[in-house]
């Protein structure tokens, strides 16, 4: 369960792309400047998404990566995740 103020170090498994994800608590302040820095827009502005589950929301952080750019091109995007053997859940992403 995520608590307020916590960070989670915790990385959403998207074939060739790793999310750093922190909790909405967590602001850009306490970011690292070069993760910023390389996650802004044309204009200099911090691109992210927010995940919604269980109630909580976490704020994603894209690597600036050709696959985080594919990936985006889905959004909004609602995924069903499964429960796998009690260890995780994954859910599949649609192609474009």
């Amino acid at each position: 369960m995520l608590k307020k103020g916590f960070f989670m170090a915790a990385i959403l498994a998207v074939p060739g792309l790793a999310w750093h994800i922190w909790t909405n608590a967590t602001s850009a302040r306490n970011l690292p400047v070069d993760t910023v820095r390389e996650n802004t827009d044309e204009d200099g502005r911090r691109m992210g998404i927010r995940l919604s589950f269980g109630g909580q929301e976490a704020m994603a952080i894209p690597d600036n990566h050709p696959a985080s750019r594919d990936f985006l091109s889905l959004l909004p995007l609602t995924l069903t995740f499964e429960d796998d053997n009690g260890t995780e859940k994954s859910a599949v992403c649609p192609e474009s």
